[in-house]
């Protein structure tokens, strides 16, 4: 029995190479998301560090204005 019967053949190598593009397509995919994620965790920590930078200065100038308007 022959394996191109009714096209089968053609139908499996168009089968094959969809498969392949696939792969390919979303092996793109898995390393845009893993970019994405490591930008994500660099932009936490500069929110993080920029947060803990205006909490200090707040503090500081709060401090200041309450020792200089002699607030106790």
């Amino acid at each position: 029995m022959e394996e191109d019967n009714n096209g089968w053949g053609e139908y499996k190598k168009l089968i094959l190479s969809e498969l392949t593009r696939s792969n390919l397509r979303l092996s793109r995919i898995e390393e845009d998301l893993s970019h994405i994620k490591q930008e994500i965790a660099i932009l936490k920590t500069k929110m993080y560090f920029g947060s803990a930078m205006v909490a200090c200065l707040a503090s500081v100038g709060i401090t200041f204005v309450t020792h200089f308007l002699g607030i106790k």
